[in-house]
């Protein structure tokens, strides 16, 4: 089934009809192919589009400018049919999904900002996991780690988050390791047995835990970020920013000092947006940037640098 892009806007000017999101493009007024191009919104079958007269050089140009989508169905009544819309406006869905669905994450602390970014990527239909955390589940966590509960206080939070993943997929495969991770060996020693696509750092101790994983890990995208007072950062290193930059000359972003004040909604805006970047390297939907990101929550102000 063919469809109109959600956001596009059709209308006229003057003599044209225009239909427009992101890209723009125009074709010489008529009333059937604007009437058919409504139609679109909801859907129609390439046969009768046929049948309506559309003109198939018109339906080339909406399609190559992303304005038209082919949406298959084939998510219908799972937990990513949504999603499904979402990808199909970008190329194959089912393609851009079983890439995802292969796709293999390391997650390095697990809790205030670690937890969320799993549920995100639970979300999209991620099913392989590595989590490591040495910490157990405390009290003073619920008001910003959702997936554990009173029950599962004292214990391994890696446990925990390994239960969730499964009660929300059963056919997730996860390993957990019930660790700190102090020096360059600990991480090695964990990616010789488990092959990762993306590794994404929510740890923020020991305080050199980027440079133990700038040093340790090869062709391996790290995704990093804190969340401080008011101030929060998201970093991305891949191999290629890696290799033409010594760690010296690494321009990262420094994290806010730990602090005891923590609230879900700095932690859970940190978070979506690192599961983001881990979803746009799989599927190479918009060219992510390779820029660090600092928002100020204060100011409610982003900067790249």
């Amino acid at each position: 089934m063919l469809k109109l892009v959600e956001q596009a806007l059709v209308g006229q000017e003057k003599n044209r009809i225009v239909v427009k999101y992101r890209k723009k493009v125009s074709f010489p007024y008529d009333k059937q192919i604007y009437s058919t191009l409504h139609l679109l919104k909801t859907g129609m079958s390439e046969e009768k589009i046929r049948e309506m007269k559309f003109p198939l050089k018109y339906l080339d140009i909406l399609i190559k400018n992303h304005l038209i989508y082919d949406y298959k169905g084939k998510y219908k009544n799972t937990p990513v049919e949504k999603q499904e819309y979402f990808l199909s406006q970008f190329g194959n869905a089912e393609v851009l999904q079983k890439k995802l669905d292969q796709s293999s994450i390391l997650v390095l602390g697990v809790g205030g900002i670690g937890s969320v970014i799993i549920e995100n990527l639970v979300g999209l239909g991620i099913k392989n996991f590595v989590l490591i955390d040495a910490d157990k589940v405390e009290i003073s966590n619920f008001n910003r780690q959702f997936i554990y509960f009173p029950k599962d206080i004292g214990k391994p939070k890696v446990d925990i988050a390994k239960k969730y993943i499964l009660y929300k997929n059963k056919e997730a495969k996860i390993k957990t390791y019930n660790q700190f991770i102090s020096c360059q060996k600990d991480i090695a020693n964990i990616l010789e047995k488990n092959k990762v696509d993306i590794i994404i750092n929510a740890a923020d101790t020991p305080k050199d835990i980027e440079k133990i994983l700038y040093d340790s890990v090869q062709k391996i995208p790290i995704i990093s970020g804190g969340v401080g007072f008011d101030l929060g950062n998201i970093k991305l290193l891949t191999e290629k920013n890696k290799t033409n930059t010594s760690n010296s000359e690494l321009k990262v972003l420094e994290y806010p000092s730990q602090t005891v004040a923590s609230l879900s909604f700095t932690n859970t805006i940190i978070a979506s947006l690192m599961a983001l970047k881990a979803f746009q390297i799989i599927t190479k939907i918009d060219a992510f940037s390779e820029k660090n990101i600092s928002i100020d929550f204060k100011k409610l102000k982003i900067y790249n640098n």
